[in-house]
């Protein structure tokens, strides 16, 4: 019974450090892609100024 205990626990930390690796690559993309479309922002109001 305790091997299974062992497994188990083993699989449950595995499975939350996944997710957890999972969450910050999502935030980072989502942080590039803001950045992103801040820029866009930027140059279309910089292509109206120059207009």
């Amino acid at each position: 019974m305790e091997i299974y205990i062992g497994w188990l626990l083993a699989v449950i930390v595995t499975i939350l450090t996944i997710v957890v690796i999972i969450q910050s690559i999502r935030s980072r993309i989502h942080d590039k892609y803001k950045k992103l479309s801040e820029l866009e922002e930027r140059i279309k109001k910089l292509e109206k100024d120059n207009n």
